[in-house]
């Protein structure tokens, strides 16, 4: 197989001209196997050059989507999926994320649980089952998780209360903010404990 032109494209990308077709390589492949020197390649090389080309490609393509925001095991293998990437070279691409350090378990659950507590209402049950979707394991996710003191919940919830007080007009405030905490996850006995002192129904 001989190579007859070169085209430079973006992101470290090359069209590569061999024989009669064209081929998009990383210029990592073209410097690992000289081909700016090196015009003929026999089948054998060109096929372990196409899979090598697969693996960067996919590393690549996960690494732009890290770029965005930190994301879990689980997302980064759907993700790659969607490119009908394999299910060898996913596995493969997860293994290097995690060598090469950008993907951390430990990282991505302080993260996500600190913004939750932090910027949005829910509650600890909810966080939960959403890190549970996403791919992580309980036990892992309640080491961080346990780790929040109960006031912090306590405090979300009477901010909650508080809020639905001002906005409540048709009455049923208990039962409503009831439902509404519960649904966001939030623990059954704080939930009456701290709607205690509503009198209105």
């Amino acid at each position: 197989m001989e190579i007859k032109s070169y085209k430079k494209l973006h992101n470290n990308l090359y069209e590569v001209h061999i024989d009669d077709l064209k081929v998009k390589l990383y210029d990592d492949i073209i410097l690992k196997y000289n081909l700016l020197l090196n015009k003929k390649i026999d089948q054998k090389t060109f096929s372990q050059i196409m899979t090598e080309n697969e693996s960067l490609e996919a590393y690549y393509r996960a690494l732009k989507y890290l770029n965005i925001k930190l994301r879990s095991e689980k997302e980064i293998a759907n993700y790659l999926k969607k490119l009908n990437i394999s299910d060898h070279e996913v596995l493969n691409t997860i293994t290097k994320l995690k060598t090469d350090g950008y993907l951390n378990n430990s990282l991505y659950l302080k993260s996500y649980i600190n913004d939750q507590v932090n910027l949005s209402m829910h509650g600890p049950y909810k966080i939960k089952n959403s890190l549970l979707n996403l791919g992580f394991k309980e036990p892992e996710i309640d080491i961080y998780l346990d780790k929040i003191d109960r006031k912090v919940w306590e405090a979300k919830i009477k901010r909650i209360i508080a809020k639905r007080k001002k906005l409540n007009k048709k009455g049923n405030l208990k039962e409503k903010t009831y439902l509404y905490l519960y649904n966001l996850g939030y623990e059954n006995s704080m939930i009456y404990n701290l709607l205690s002192d509503i009198t209105e129904y």
